[in-house]
């Protein structure tokens, strides 16, 4: 008996030439971002972190919080959630 995981890969694996003659018809695809043009535009203050931490620093530190209080965010909270939402891997705003 041959390896068996191989001869799975092999046979299972994507070939578009041996999907059959029924085409798979999508819809055309949905915007990358959805808009609110009628809604109310808030300025946030620039956040501007005091101290950049690494990688693997922020991963140690991490925890999860699954309490949650009745008072919203301030505008400050709001920024730095937001801009630290779209830092990428490096700590460069992507």
């Amino acid at each position: 008996m041959g390896n068996v995981g191989d001869e799975f890969q092999q046979q299972t694996k994507y070939r578009p030439d041996m999907m059959g003659t029924e085409v798979v018809r999508r819809g055309p695809r949905p915007e990358l971002y959805k808009t609110y043009p009628d809604s109310k535009k808030v300025s946030l203050p620039m956040f501007e972190p005091e101290v950049l931490m690494t990688l693997d620093r922020i991963l140690g530190d991490r925890k999860s919080v699954r309490s949650f209080g009745a008072k919203p965010l301030s505008l400050g909270q709001l920024s730095y959630l937001l801009w630290a939402s779209n830092m990428s891997v490096v700590g460069v705003p992507a």
